[in-house]
């Protein structure tokens, strides 16, 4: 028996597995490769240990969102890598399909938005029996337990966006008071396409914001960011190809210096898509100058729904408007992400950003 089908049985893969056991629990099954072990410990969830010595821990997660399906196709790829011999990963890492039951119906959730329900926001009234804040408290519950093992040093959640962006690739580097001058990070970042990242200004209850928060402390920081990689379609509508930047970056990441794959090489040659690369030097940041909140008071936004992330806006103009306030933008220019006006009250609808300067060593 082979390890694919030792872990994943009569599945041919680690997405077909996950979403044919979307809403079950399973036991752990773990598998010995070449340099390490292989555990599938949760559906959607597997960890790998190497046999070397430990270095710095890497998490990797896709699909907290159901319909945003590039990401999943992409780590999926990297677990076959993995267990045909393909990949040779040097340092413990956890991959992530965030949540099995959206993937499975292609939703971006089933009752509540899940990347807004970790940092234990999972267990409000109201909230706790559904799909999305159970599956919430397995992968915080996971997280914590891998850290406990392999204490992490980076946390990539890997999104595509509901809208087009003026940035085709964009991260975002949740609040956290440590250094943001680290070029590893932004060199991977880089390498995978992004053009700017978005400092978050306060706390919130994102995957990534989650690991920043839990696992930085006095002695280490787990760098950890939401990273947006175009826009979503279906499952099977991908063309991977356009992220052989990405790909390669990855297996980097995970410390195999081996050339991309010939195939994956070839693919590329045949179309006509564009290199997502850029240099860590040419990212652009932005910081939150003000938060769009729903407020349920006739509440409107003021702006087109299909407005594109990283928009410029004059000062002076209009954003928002309730019964009670308005905001107008307040710098000669800002610019919108994230807008949407179809979230429940209370809740983010988008955030204005301004153009900062580039952190420097």
């Amino acid at each position: 028996m082979t390890p694919t089908q030792k872990l994943f049985g009569k599945c041919d893969d680690f997405l077909k597995h996950t979403l044919n056991h979307a809403t079950q629990a399973i036991k752990p099954i773990q598998v010995r490769l070449d340099h390490g072990r292989l555990t599938l410990r949760q559906v959607g969830v597997l960890e790998y240990l190497p046999d070397r010595p430990y270095s710095e821990a890497l998490v990797l997660s896709a699909g907290i969102h159901g319909n945003e399906t590039a990401p999943i196709e992409l780590l999926n790829l990297l677990v076959d890598e993995l267990l045909n011999g393909q990949l040779d990963v040097t340092r413990p890492t956890l991959i992530i399909f965030g949540h099995p039951a959206a993937m499975m119906q292609q939703s971006r959730f089933i009752a509540h938005n899940m990347n807004r329900l970790f940092c234990g926001v999972h267990r409000g009234d109201g909230i706790t029996d559904t799909l999305d804040a159970q599956r919430a408290n397995i992968l915080e519950a996971e997280l914590k337990r891998f850290h406990q093992h392999s204490p992490i040093r980076e946390h990539y959640d890997f999104h595509t966006a509901i809208r087009g962006s003026v940035y085709s690739r964009f991260a975002v580097c949740p609040f956290q008071n440590i250094d943001l001058t680290q070029t590893a990070q932004h060199t991977f970042l880089a390498a995978c396409g992004v053009e700017a990242i978005l400092l978050q200004d306060r706390p919130a209850a994102t995957l990534s914001a989650f690991s920043a928060a839990a696992f930085s402390d006095s002695d280490s920081n787990t760098f950890s960011y939401t990273v947006e990689l175009g826009q979503a379609l279906p499952f099977g509508k991908n063309n991977l190809s356009s992220y052989q930047n990405t790909l390669q970056a990855l297996h980097r990441l995970l410390g195999d210096q081996r050339p991309l794959r010939a195939d994956l090489q070839a693919a590329y040659q045949t179309t006509c898509l564009p290199i997502y690369q850029t240099k860590a030097s040419e990212l652009r940041f932005f910081t939150v100058t003000h938060e769009i909140i729903h407020s349920g008071q006739g509440f409107s936004l003021n702006i087109s729904e299909s407005v594109e992330n990283f928009s410029v806006f004059p000062k002076g103009t209009e954003i928002w408007r309730d019964r009670q306030a308005c905001y107008q933008v307040q710098h000669p220019v800002e610019y919108i992400a994230f807008p949407n006006s179809q979230v429940k009250p209370g809740e983010r609808a988008g955030l204005m950003l301004i153009e900062t300067n580039v952190p420097e060593n």
